[in-house]
């Protein structure tokens, strides 16, 4: 095991629990073990990933409409009555080599100045 920085924990010698103590703000983890995760984070998220879509598709399918699903497009674009007026722009970022490691969308909102509280 390496200990990074000043970790504090008690040991139960009757048990042999290790216990850490609160605000240490320190870790132990084994040896490679930040080595061999990063090496397979990718892969793993890339897995995660694609389980969650496949859930999220199913689950949509089944209880979200077509109308439901323009009306949270709407909302996330600004495009709801009771909302300040606002220009939303989509950016899309396509980066596979960093995480998440798959592109996603990104919502810029400005508020227009003219029309507020």
């Amino acid at each position: 095991m390496d200990a990074v920085d000043n970790t504090q924990c008690k040991f139960n010698l009757s048990s042999f629990k290790m216990v850490f103590v609160v605000n240490s703000d320190s870790y132990m983890y084994k040896k490679q073990a930040l080595k061999r995760a990063k090496q397979s984070h990718e892969h793993v998220s890339q897995r995660m990933r694609s389980g969650l879509i496949s859930w999220h598709s199913d689950w949509c399918t089944r209880h979200v409409s077509e109308a439901d699903q323009r009306a949270a497009t709407d909302w996330f674009l600004g495009h709801t009555d009771g909302l300040r007026p606002n220009s939303t722009r989509i950016l899309r970022i396509n980066d596979p080599s960093r995480p998440p490691f798959a592109p996603y969308n990104k919502y810029k909102c400005e508020l227009d100045e003219s029309g507020g509280s």
